[in-house]
């Protein structure tokens, strides 16, 4: 069965760095990310686009990609429930392989398709393992009173 890329608009062809270690490049990729990566609170901005700089460098049997993606997270805090609109940076590192079926044991090791690494799978891992399961507008965030439903951040006289 062919292997089949999943989205061209993060895909990077390797070919001109060879299987050497003599060899790199740097890139900068900068796309709208159009699959949905959410939880019940935040979730990547899909409006906005994700920006991949990296450096790859040829190496035995596949290439070593670092380098660091940035994104916008959109959501609502946990406590409060005020609107969270944030930018988001997070660092990779990650092997592309052909030989991706003998490396499973390790996971940032992802699938190269001929001399094309598609970056959607680190993309995912990425913003994925970032979004908080109680994400917070402020580290202090008061929240609500749990009687009056009032935004504790607002005052600091509240009384019942």
């Amino acid at each position: 069965m062919p292997k089949a890329i999943i989205n061209r608009d993060f895909t990077v062809d390797l070919y001109n760095l060879g299987l050497n270690t003599a060899s790199y490049k740097d890139f900068v990729l900068e796309n709208i990310f159009s699959q949905s990566l959410a939880n019940r609170l935040i979730g990547l901005d899909n409006t906005k686009p994700i920006k991949l700089n990296f450096t790859a460098t040829g190496v035995k049997n596949g290439y070593y990609l670092e380098g660091t993606i940035e994104y916008r997270l959109k959501g609502e805090c946990s406590r409060c429930l005020k609107v969270i609109n944030k930018i988001h940076q997070g660092k990779f590192k990650a092997f592309f392989t052909d030989r991706y079926n003998e490396s499973k044991d390790n996971d940032s090791v992802y699938e190269l398709y001929g001399t094309q690494a598609d970056l959607t799978p680190l993309i995912i891992d990425t913003v994925g393992l970032s979004l908080d399961y109680k994400p917070l507008c402020d580290e202090n965030c008061q929240g609500l009173c749990n009687f009056c439903g009032e935004d504790l951040n607002k005052t600091t006289s509240h009384k019942h």
